[in-house]
């Protein structure tokens, strides 16, 4: 069993209804034509979006806790505020869904397109 000491929990906890209905958002968004949808969210359940909504797989998230994902060192910031991107089909089509980094909980998430 992996062990994380002195890393923190961050569950839905009280937001429960956030997976299903940031999945629905995506097959909405496919099926009216939008090919790319960005997500910027603090930190209390990034984890479940990044593994149940943008497929991320787990045992990357765990190694990449674990220190095994070296290319990501020298950042000076911590797993869980990462960004992550992936594609998920759709009865639309494919759409790009997009989880923004989250550098600190004292800043907000902006996009420049």
């Amino acid at each position: 069993m992996l062990k994380f000491p002195g890393t923190k929990r961050f569950s839905l906890e009280g937001g429960d209804a956030l997976v299903p209905m940031l999945k629905e958002m995506a097959r909405h968004a496919g099926k009216n034509g939008m090919r790319e949808v960005v997500l910027g969210m603090a930190h209390r359940g990034r984890l479940n979006v990044l593994i149940n909504v943008l497929g991320k797989k787990p045992s990357d998230l765990f190694n990449e806790f674990a220190g095994k994902h070296k290319k990501h060192l020298g950042t000076g910031d911590v797993k869980y505020r990462r960004g992550f991107s992936s594609d998920v089909e759709t009865e639309g089509g494919m759409v790009h869904l997009a989880l923004t980094f989250n550098p600190s909980h004292l800043e907000i998430v902006t996009a420049q397109l």
